[in-house]
């Protein structure tokens, strides 16, 4: 569907005509938070012109400009954020590059490239880490653990880091909110000190068993599903919050809307769901298991998943679409930025970066760190919006997408506009409260 995009008072108004039916207009402003159906000529005339909606309006419509006019006034601006604007202070931490798993599709290939940080390096971070939050007055540290293999692989480290950290906080009299991503393939005692210690965990599990097996084998070739189905069913009703995310494939795709039911059934509904398409990147490169799904193949089936997630009442999410997130960048660890440290001392933006070739802005040595300010700026201009992205009417919400997916050349682009209209119906078509 075309919409054309106009400007009132600086803010993005998109006007479409037919989106509905014939004689219809919709205007949609999405930072003002209208969305509005327009019987009749009026919306011909607006997306007949041009330019600037600002003295435009009035003579077209009195009551039209009354409306947006009103509602500009109350807006607040939707701003990139910047590092000196943090109000936490996000640190993530790569403890090993090793796994307990060899997923098909792992990003980071990890297993292959064994390795684990050291305890200088560790040591050092959390310094820094709590050195910068005295200086610019945070008392909040977001901690998660990302950049390579699992992070309870080696369960000792990860056990004497966490102690470290809470005896840090308790000394510095800050707060420290905990995230774990894990793959979930350990003892059911594991899974009690991760509830006790952890704010959130996301477990990667891709549902039903024969895709389970298919994607995420053991080590030795075998099935994971039994270990991981017992984990996940524990942190649903003892993680303090807790997500599955089921990374879909080709094999997959066609399955979403059942993976709600059964993610739904198994684990209840304080269980967020998270569907992420297969990216061709690391091990997926080689492998000839599965590929990644077709992008809108992977949009109707998420529109599925999602409405039937709707109705058993279970978030279900993906990271290409949020209908309701407005942002002027899509990824905040760019901006402002995540302190991401790797097991050799590399500092990157994006936790995806598992060696930090590609975001680094700092490296680790005796004397501690040393940071960029021309690297950090760099990395903050790759998340601005694409110029290309100025006149389509998600660029509110996913401000030209993950960074990282633009510089690998993959885009999502077809399937968050497919979704965000798709949305914009079903709020247009819902029944009007009496």
């Amino acid at each position: 569907m075309q919409f054309t995009r106009r400007t009132l008072a600086g803010h993005d108004v998109f006007i479409s005509n037919g989106f509905l039916e014939a004689g219809t207009a919709v205007v949609y402003a999405p930072t003002l938070q209208l969305l509005l159906e327009i019987k009749g000529g009026l919306g011909t005339r607006l997306a007949s012109h041009s330019g600037p909606l600002d003295g435009e309006l009035g003579a077209v419509s009195a009551q039209l400009a009354s409306v947006l006019g009103n509602a500009a006034l109350k807006s607040s601006p939707v701003r990139r954020r910047l590092h000196r604007d943090a109000t936490v202070f996000a640190l993530s931490v790569g403890l090993t590059r090793d796994c307990s798993l060899r997923c098909v599709y792992c990003h980071a290939e990890a297993g292959e490239h064994q390795g684990r940080v050291s305890r200088e390096v560790l040591a050092g971070t959390l310094d820094h880490a709590l050195a910068a939050m005295a200086e610019r007055n945070i008392e909040e540290l977001h901690l998660s653990f990302a950049v390579g293999g699992e992070p309870t692989y080696d369960w000792q480290l990860f056990r004497q880091f966490l102690q470290t950290v809470n005896e840090r906080a308790r000394d510095e009299s800050i707060r420290v909110v905990k995230s774990l991503t894990t793959n979930g393939y350990y003892s059911l005692d594991h899974c009690r000190q991760i509830a006790s210690e952890f704010d959130h965990v996301l477990l990667s599990f891709d549902g039903f068993r024969h895709i389970q097996d298919l994607h995420r084998p053991t080590l030795s070739g075998g099935g994971s599903f039994e270990t991981v189905y017992r984990s996940a069913k524990y942190f649903a009703t003892e993680a303090r919050s807790f997500s599955v995310r089921a990374t879909i494939s080709s094999a997959s795709v066609n399955l979403m809307r059942d993976l709600v039911a059964f993610f739904v059934g198994a684990l209840g509904t304080r269980t967020d769901i998270v569907f992420e398409p297969l990216v061709s990147i690391g091990r997926a490169t080689r492998s000839v298991v599965v590929g990644p799904p077709d992008e809108m193949a992977f949009a109707r089936n998420f529109w599925k998943a999602q409405t039937l997630g709707h109705e058993l009442g279970v978030r279900t999410m993906y990271s290409g679409f949020g209908p309701h997130r407005l942002v002027a960048s899509f990824c905040a660890a760019m901006t402002l930025p995540s302190f991401t440290v790797t097991t050799d001392g590399v500092v990157t933006a994006c936790e995806r970066d598992c060696t930090g070739s590609d975001y680094r802005y700092g490296v680790w040595d005796a004397q501690g760190f040393s940071l960029s300010e021309s690297a950090l700026e760099a990395n903050a201009q790759l998340a601005q919006v694409p110029e290309a992205c100025e006149e389509c009417i998600a660029k509110w919400h996913c401000a030209g997408d993950c960074p990282d997916l633009r510089r690998m050349g993959y885009s999502r682009c077809r399937s968050t506009t497919w979704l965000l209209e798709k949305n914009l119906l079903r709020q247009l078509r819902a029944p009007k409260p009496e």
